[in-house]
Order: C-alpha cells, then sequence, then structure tokens
C-alpha cells in the first residue's frame, strides 16, 4: 500500500466530519474570531484610560459631556469587551473544543465499522491486539486533536497575530517593525524542529504498537506461564519492550520540550526590543504612557500565540500521521462474506432445515477433507459427528457458518431452508444460526455481558440460561454474581466454565440451527449429562449438529455420522 492513498482517505475522513457539522464549526470559529478581537481590544481601552487619568488625549468617540460622563463610558466599554471576551472563550469551548471528545467517538467506531469485516488472518499479523490497543488509544487520542483544540489553536493564532500587529502597526508602526523582526527567524526553527519531532514520534508509536502486542501476548498465556513457570522469561521480555518505548517517547519528549526555551527566547528578545524602544519613544514624547503600556501589553499578548506555534506545527504533523493510521483501516481488504448484502430469495417453512449436496473442501497443499459430501436435516433433527483429528468435522461446521479460510477451496451446494448459503448476509445468517467453537471466545468484560452480547435480556432470562447450562450455582458464588468481570479470554475461569458460558451464549439467542464443536469437553459427564438432558427438553425444536469424541455426548443425537481421514 503507498503512503499517498491513506493520507487521501485521512484527509477526507477529516473533510468529511467538518462538512458534516459545519454550523458548529463555523460558530466555533467566530466566537475565537470574537474572543481575540475582544483581547486586543482589551489592552488598547486600558491604555485609552490610563491616558484619561494622565491628562492625555484619546479618541473623541470616547468623550462624555464632561470627565465623570468620559470616565463612565470607558469604564462600561471595558465593562462590555470585558464580557464579550468570557461569552467567547465559553463559545469555543462548547464548539470547537467539544468536537475533541465527539470526534475520538466517531474515530473508534469508524475502526470498528472497519476492522469487523477483516479476515481471521489480520487478527493474527496486521492487526493483533497490540496494534488494534495503539490505534484505539494512542493514534485516536492524539488524531482527535485535528477535530478541535488543533484548530482553535490555529485559528487563535492567524486571529490573534494578525489584530495585534494591526493595531500595534495603528500606535507606532516602526516600533511593531524594529520589535517583530527577529520573529522571522520562527518559520525556519519550527520546521527544522517539527521534521525531526515527527519522526521520533513515529518511532514512539511503533514501539509502543509492540509494547502493547507483547502485553496482550502476556495476558493471553498466562495459565501456560504458570504451567511452565517462565513467568520471569515473559516479565523480562516484556520490560524489555516498555523500555524500548520509554527510551524513544522521551527522546520525543525532551525534542517537544525544546520548543519552550527556544521559541521563549524569541519572545524575550523581542519584549526587551519593545521596552527599550517603547521607552525612547516616550522620552521623546512620541508616545503617550498609555500607548506605551497598551504596546507592552499587545506584545505580551502576541507572545502565547507564537510560543504556541512550535506546538501547533508539530501537533497537527503527529495528529495527521495518527490519523493516517487510523484512516488505513478503510483499505484493508474485507472478508467477502461478511460483506454479502442478503438476497431477495424468500426461505421456504417447508423446505428442509439443511440440504448439502456434493461437497467438495480442498486445502491449498491439495489435501482433500471433504469429499462427494451430501447431508439432509429437518425440522428439530440432532446429527452427531464423531471421528479422529483432521477428518473435516470442524471444518464441516465452518463451512455452515460460512468461516472457510482463505487457504480452502470450497464445492458444492449447501442450502439453509431452501436458499443458498451464499444468499445470506451475515446479520441474516447469523439471526437464525449459532456456532460454539472448540476454543471459547470471551471478552475482558462482565459475565452477563459475554452471555448477552447484543441481547436485551433481564437478569431473571440470564439467571435461567445459566441454569440450563448447569452454570448458575458456580456464577451464584462469584462476589459480584452475574456482574464478575471476567479477565482477558475469560482467564480467572475454568475450562469447563468458559464452554459452558459460551454454550449460554448460543443458547440465549434461540437459534433454529446449533452448531457445537466438541464445546463440552471440559466438562465432567455428570455435569454434561444434565446439560444435554435440558438441551433435549427446552430446545426440542432446533435443529442441532454436534461434533464430539465421547459417545456419551452424542447419545441425544438421533443420526450418527463417522468421519474417517
Amino acid at each position: 500500500m503507498t503512503q499517498k492513498k491513506p493520507i487521501s482517505t485521512a484527509m477526507t475522513l477529516w473533510r468529511d466530519y467538518l462538512i458534516e457539522h459545519r454550523w458548529m464549526y463555523v460558530v466555533g470559529i467566530f466566537t475565537v474570531f470574537v474572543t481575540n478581537a475582544s483581547q486586543v481590544l482589551l489592552a488598547r481601552v486600558i491604555g485609552y484610560i490610563l491616558d484619561f487619568f494622565s491628562g492625555n488625549n484619546i479618541p473623541v468617540y470616547f468623550h462624555g459631556g464632561d470627565k465623570l460622563q468620559t470616565f463612565w463610558k470607558l469604564f462600561w466599554i471595558y465593562f462590555a469587551i470585558r464580557v464579550i471576551l468570557t461569552l467567547g472563550r465559553f463559545g469555543w469551548r462548547i464548539t470547537l473544543a467539544r468536537q475533541t471528545h465527539h470526534s475520538a467517538g466517531i474515530l473508534k467506531s469508524y475502526i470498528w465499522q472497519h476492522a469487523c469485516y477483516f479476515p481471521k488472518r489480520l487478527f493474527y499479523r496486521d492487526y493483533s491486539k497490540g496494534p488494534l490497543i495503539n490505534l484505539s488509544n494512542s493514534d485516536i487520542g492524539q488524531a482527535r486533536f485535528l477535530f478541535g483544540f488543533l484548530l482553535v489553536g490555529t485559528f487563535d493564532f492567524i486571529f490573534l497575530s494578525l489584530s495585534t500587529v494591526f493595531v500595534l502597526l495603528q500606535i507606532k508602526p516602526a516600533l511593531t517593525v524594529f520589535s517583530l523582526g527577529v520573529l522571522v527567524i520562527l518559520p525556519f526553527i519550527i520546521r527544522k524542529l517539527s521534521s525531526i519531532e515527527i519522526n521520533y514520534y513515529e518511532e514512539s508509536q511503533a514501539a509502543l504498537t509492540e509494547l502493547d502486542d507483547h502485553s496482550a501476548q502476556c495476558v493471553t498465556s498466562i495459565r501456560l506461564q504458570r504451567q511452565t513457570q517462565t513467568g520471569a522469561f515473559w516479565t523480562e521480555r516484556l520490560m524489555k519492550f516498555a523500555d524500548k518505548y520509554r527510551l524513544k517517547r522521551l527522546r520525543q519528549i525532551r525534542l517537544s520540550l525544546s520548543f519552550i526555551p527556544i521559541l521563549g527566547s524569541v519572545g524575550i528578545v523581542t519584549q526587551i526590543l519593545t521596552f527599550v524602544g517603547g521607552t525612547y519613544y516616550v522620552f521623546q514624547s512620541s508616545m503617550t504612557v498609555g500607548e506605551f503600556l497598551a504596546f507592552q501589553a499587545l506584545v505580551s499578548l502576541l507572545q502565547d500565540p507564537l510560543t504556541e506555534l512550535g506546538f501547533i506545527i508539530s501537533d497537527w504533523r503527529k495528529a495527521l500521521a495518527s490519523l493516517r493510521r487510523v484512516a488505513m483501516v478503510q483499505e484493508v481488504e474485507k472478508d467477502q462474506n461478511l460483506l454479502i448484502v442478503a438476497n431477495d430469495t424468500a426461505y421456504n417453512a417447508n423446505a428442509k432445515v439443511l440440504v448439502i449436496k456434493n461437497l467438495h473442501l480442498t486445502y491449498q497443499n491439495s489435501r482433500e477433507i471433504l469429499k462427494d459430501f451430501n447431508l439432509e436435516l429437518g425440522f428439530g433433527e440432532r446429527l452427531g459427528i464423531k471421528g479422529p483429528i483432521g477428518s473435516g468435522k470442524s471444518s464441516l461446521l465452518n463451512i455452515l457458518a460460512r468461516n472457510v479460510d482463505e487457504y480452502q477451496t470450497l464445492t458444492g451446494s449447501v442450502k439453509l431452508w431452501g436458499k443458498e448459503l451464499k444468499d445470506f448476509s451475515a446479520a441474516e445468517l447469523f439471526s437464525k444460526m449459532a456456532m460454539v467453537p472448540q476454543r471459547p471466545f470471551l471478552f475482558a468484560d462482565t459475565l452477563r455481558n459475554n452471555l448477552t452480547l447484543d441481547l436485551k435480556l433481564n437478569d431473571e432470562k440470564v439467571w435461567k440460561i445459566l441454569e440450563l447450562v448447569e452454570l448458575k450455582e458456580d456464577v451464584a458464588q462469584f462476589p459480584q454474581g452475574i456482574h464478575t468481570q471476567l479477565g482477558e479470554w475469560g482467564i480467572n475461569l475454568s475450562g469447563g466454565q468458559k464452554q459452558r458460558l459460551s454454550l449460554a451464549r448460543a443458547m440465549a439467542r434461540s437459534p433454529e440451527l446449533l452448531l457445537l464443536d466438541d464445546c463440552l469437553s471440559a466438562v465432567d459427564t455428570k455435569t454434561e449429562e444434565k446439560i444435554l438432558q435440558n438441551l433435549n427438553q427446552f430446545f426440542k425444536e432446533t435443529t442441532l449438529i454436534w461434533v464430539a469424541h465421547r459417545d456419551s455426548t452424542l447419545k441425544y443425537c438421533e443420526q450418527r455420522l463417522e468421519f474417517s481421514v
């Protein structure tokens, strides 16, 4: 993938968001302008007030009928500007600044909208846990500023600098040019520093991705570490990656902090030149004390945007780099099975639940797993499948779940309720079917959320389902019950508890077709028998295909198949 395409995608993503929220940005930019104008006018009015008290001339539009009226007129103008300044600051905070936080949620949704269509292999390669964690936290944490605070800083620099310089030129053009002439070196300094910093930032982000990925591996393999007593080895490796990230991050931070003294020193030189020059003009009587004070205040006011300029440019480059990484998820190839749009073909209520004809499954190594396989299952029928490892049992279930790997070649016809399997959308298919794989997949979330996922079930229903899989008593003993937090991969559950929770998740959906891939292998035979009885009693209308190695597991299956290698 070329770098140009992600840049284009990132800018499109940014532009589309700005267009969608354009009125919020228009109001926000206006309030920034009002704030900046108020700051400049406030400094100038303070100068007029000082001249008024000093007996110097002030513009005629500030004059009242007498000195007292003039004073009150200056006071109310000063007061009005202060109120407008406060409203302006409040305005850009609830408009532009708010978009920083709002956009973070939008960007996370953007990642999910694309990542949920990734081919399975990408989650083990390019987008494993580490890269996804880094993308969803660090990169979005940086990229979100493009939609809010960076725009505030940018417009603040533009409006405040231009308006301040404009008023300075009105007061004393020669002193303005003399004092600010040193600032011409700023763009060259900033460009050099920001170029180096963006390289440091990219390297630190890459190191953070490695650290996140290795941290996820450490958590996933914690049981293996305990069994093999290799915890010290993993800890040492983790600390190595952590130290690598720490050093690269510190290098970047040191460079970022160097902006402060470098740009600050330029500001100090400017302030000194302004003070010396202004003092000279006051002694020459070509500048009033009020103008001198206003000039000093305006130059001081100019220091903030000039000092922030380096950070603004640096943050723009870092945020764009992060947004490009976020935008790259759109360019990643998608699993075509997940992109299928539902075909208009209607279900046939009287058709067989499952009809397979002449099914062939071959791996790229030319090994044929299934050959001329045919099968029919009707409403509520149950099929048990046994066979040695590698005979195609799990492959058959994966075909029905439309989870065929890229290294497999599949031919033949598979129909569900009279409709071709390939014509189902993913949502349509899994509204009618559920599969429990050999290896349970659990999230680092509550036990309840792991069971319900997107379903809206009350607690009574959740407990009832747990009872069906003989897990109710176990969960009742947990301190938080169904609200107990599960570790990564459900690490604080036993193997049998994980399997039963995964089965409960499938049963909660009341599927019309249930695929079970040896999902009770870690459950003792006594508990297994109770679960089988519950399945037989409460899911009589569910068509079931059960792959297992124990004969006892398949005792309620009316049909049996024996696979061979």
